[in-house]
């Protein structure tokens, strides 16, 4: 079959219903026999709120910082679809989806141009979703 990618924005992960809602549509997608890639931004407001917390802490804000705060709200969105798509039968293990989030990255002329813009920055976390495996999360 096809190489399926969803992207969920951070309205259709924005609480454990939606969040359950998009495990059962990648669970469908995979139940049909496709490969499925899922990108996941963070929850409802979560960037937002980061970048707001960050501008009360620091005046500067490092773009190298903001990135790895900023990744942190993916991480909660990939973390949790994961338990909700183990609830399903699909596991992916916790430490591809760390890894894949530290290849993620923000060119420094998107940076510039968002921060001139006050616009946030958006990353991904992506996870190829695979069968479930003998090994599990205690």
């Amino acid at each position: 079959m096809a190489l399926i990618v969803q992207k969920f924005g951070g309205t259709s992960v924005a609480d454990p219903d939606r969040m359950r809602a998009v495990a059962d549509h990648v669970a469908f997608t995979k139940g049909h026999g496709h490969d499925v890639v899922v990108v996941v931004s963070a929850m409802g407001k979560a960037t937002d709120n980061l970048i707001s917390l960050a501008g009360q802490v620091s005046e500067t804000r490092p773009g190298r910082e903001m990135d790895m705060l900023l990744t942190t709200g993916e991480r909660v969105s990939a973390a949790l679809l994961t338990m909700a798509l183990a609830d399903r039968g699909m596991v992916v293990p916790a430490w591809e989806l760390d890894r894949l989030a530290e290849t993620v990255s923000t060119v420094p002329p998107r940076r510039a141009r968002a921060e001139q813009s006050e616009r946030p920055i958006h990353s991904a976390v992506r996870a190829a979703i695979r069968p479930p495996s003998s090994r599990r999360w205690a």
